[in-house]
């Protein structure tokens, strides 16, 4: 009661316990939120250690050639994955390791991708490698698909996504191909 009668001496709002505790569970709660308010600590990251280029026709080869090793990298990942899941017939295995493991590194090179993107739109925009940035996008589609059709035992989804996947690693062939890189198997 004293701590109380202290408190009042400061705010009249402070003359009842009911109104004390009020106020600290208030406190609290704000402390509690702006400390979980750094996006860092929450596995989001707003700035990559990777410096973005700026896109011109002397880096676009070398850009190119990394984006397109940093997607099969990608791709191979869910599908070995997957097939070796699928084999095996444990669905939790590919789960824990799109959910876990390959989840968190796409998220991280898809924010960088998207600020290059984003940065270079003009440039982009009259370039023959944009497609490959919306077969980075479907990626994640693809492991969502991949997902559900080990979970529903749906052989059907699982054929017509390995067929997708297909679809895009040609698309990303082809426009490497275009601008005089190698292709990949």
């Amino acid at each position: 009661m004293k701590l109380i009668a202290n408190l009042s001496r400061f705010h009249p709002k402070f003359s009842k316990p009911k109104d004390v505790l009020s106020a600290f569970f208030a406190v609290a709660l704000i402390l509690s939120i702006t400390a979980c308010d750094n996006d860092t600590e929450l596995g989001f990251t707003t700035t990559t250690k990777e410096t973005v280029p700026t896109l011109t026709d002397q880096n676009i080869n070398a850009f190119t050639q990394k984006f397109a090793t940093d997607y099969f990298s990608n791709l191979d990942g869910l599908l070995i994955n997957f097939h070796a899941a699928y084999g095996s017939d444990d669905e939790y295995q590919f789960i824990n390791y799109r959910n876990q493991k390959w989840t968190p590194a796409y998220i991280k090179e898809k924010h960088y991708y998207a600020t290059v993107f984003e940065q270079n739109k003009a440039y982009l925009d009259k370039s023959v490698i944009t497609p490959m940035f919306n077969c980075f996008e479907n990626l994640i589609y693809i492991g969502l698909d991949l997902k559900k059709g080990l979970l529903n035992k749906d052989p059907e989804l699982i054929e017509q996504t390995i067929v997708e996947a297909n679809a895009d690693k040609k698309l990303v062939n082809s426009i490497i191909t275009s601008v005089g890189l190698a292709p990949r198997r």
